[in-house]
């Protein structure tokens, strides 16, 4: 489970920190999971899911790669999730389709329900295409009790070119800046590759 645990009065030599789990006591209520592909010919997919409270959820997904050496190799590679508004189904989406098998893309997911007393925070940012970081406003956190979590795709310019991203464009990182904001950044923009970034805090409590 996920538990507080150190500093109660009257007990000495107490670890500080948090241990992780799902149980009784769990800042986790439940988790589910699953594994799934991209086709090569679409550019979203929805997966049905058990009911949960959304405004206590999270998204996580790791993938793998689409397979190329020229135009849009990583427009179609990375993967950005949400929930869809109204439905129990997370929806899974890239930036463009290709014509060829190695452009499916397979992927796993977890969708995180956290306990009630636990904060989450999520929404949607865009970085343009010719910028490196973009930030995002949020309500007051505690830091040390907080956790970032997100996914990106990166559209096609508005110049319509299907440029080979390079990583130093496509792949981004993010940070909890401050209690009350959010940091995306990259190592460079080129004027075409820009950027979806689909994002959760969570406060455990």
């Amino acid at each position: 489970m996920i538990r507080k645990f150190g500093g109660s009065s009257g007990v000495e030599f107490q670890p500080q920190g948090v241990d992780i789990g799902v149980g009784g006591g769990s800042l986790i209520k439940s988790i589910q999971r699953g594994n799934s592909a991209m086709s090569y010919t679409s550019t979203s997919m929805e997966i049905s899911i058990s009911s949960i409270d959304k405004s206590k959820s999270i998204i996580r997904i790791s993938q793998g790669g689409a397979s190329g050496s020229s135009g849009g190799a990583l427009s179609t590679t990375l993967l950005k999730a949400t929930f869809k508004n109204g439905e129990s189904k997370i929806v899974i989406e890239r930036a463009s389709t290709m014509s060829a098998t190695q452009f499916t893309v397979q992927f796993s997911w977890e969708v995180i329900e956290f306990a009630p007393s636990c904060t989450i925070q999520s929404g949607v940012a865009t970085m343009s295409q010719n910028a490196t970081t973009a930030s995002v406003s949020i309500s007051n956190i505690d830091m040390s009790k907080s956790l970032l979590f997100f996914s990106h795709n990166t559209p096609v310019g508005t110049n319509g070119a299907y440029a080979y991203f390079d990583p130093w464009y496509a792949l981004l990182y993010g940070l909890l800046l401050s209690s009350t904001s959010i940091y995306f950044g990259r190592d460079g923009a080129d004027g075409i590759c820009s950027a979806n970034i689909s994002w959760f805090v969570v406060e455990l409590k």
